[in-house]
C-alpha cells in the first residue's frame, strides 16, 4: 500500500478551481485506494486537513456517505446506503452484491438493507443521505479493513441462514 505524505499544490484545473495534491496523490486517489471507502480518521491521519476533506468533498472528487465516513463518488448505491446507514453490505444484500443472488431472490426486499456491524458496536444514531428511506437490518460479524463494500460471501451466506429480518421468516414457513 503506498504510503502518502501530503504536501498542498495549488494547480489550475480547467474550471479555474483548485485541486489538493499529495505526494502519492489525491484524496481521492487515497480513498480509492482502500476500497473506495476511509474514514476521517484514516484521512486526517494520512496528512491531509479538514480543509482539504471540505474542498475535496465540494468538489465531488469524494462524497460524504456519513458522519465520518468518506467515499468514492462511483461507489455502487447500495453500497453508498449502507455505508450511509453504518457499514457494509451484509446478509442477502452483500450477496446481491457479488452476484451470489438474483435481485428476485424471495429473501431480498428493495426497500430493506441489510448492513454489517462489528460485534460490540452500536447502530449509529444518525444516518447518511444516500440510507434514508431504506429499513435496515443489523448484522453482527468481524470485519475485515480489506472488504469494505460488504462482508465476506460466506459470511453474508450464514447470516442469510440465521436472518431475522421477518420477511425471511416469512419466507421460510412458505417452504417449511
Amino acid at each position: 500500500m503506498p504510503t502518502y505524505t501530503v504536501q498542498v499544490r495549488a494547480s489550475r484545473l480547467a474550471r479555474g478551481t483548485l485541486d489538493v495534491m499529495g505526494k502519492g496523490g489525491r484524496i481521492a486517489d487515497y480513498v480509492g485506494d482502500r476500497g473506495g471507502i476511509a474514514s476521517y480518521g484514516d484521512i486526517i491521519s494520512a496528512g491531509w486537513t479538514e480543509d482539504d476533506l471540505r474542498f475535496a468533498s465540494g468538489r465531488r472528487s469524494i462524497v460524504a456517505l456519513r458522519r465520518g465516513w468518506y467515499g468514492s463518488p462511483d461507489l455502487p448505491a447500495a453500497v453508498r446506503s449502507a455505508w450511509a446507514a453504518g457499514g457494509p453490505l451484509a446478509c442477502i444484500s452483500a450477496l446481491i452484491h457479488f452476484g451470489e443472488a438474483d435481485e428476485r431472490h424471495p429473501a431480498h426486499d428493495p426497500a430493506v438493507l441489510h448492513v454489517a456491524l462489528t460485534r460490540h458496536a452500536k447502530p449509529p444514531r444518525t444516518v447518511g443521505r444516500d440510507a434514508q428511506g431504506f429499513s435496515v437490518v443489523w448484522h453482527y460479524a468481524e470485519l475485515d479493513d480489506r472488504r469494505r463494500h460488504a462482508v465476506d460471501p460466506m459470511v453474508a451466506r450464514q447470516q442469510l441462514a440465521h436472518c431475522r429480518d421477518p420477511m425471511l421468516r416469512e419466507v421460510r414457513n412458505q417452504r417449511g
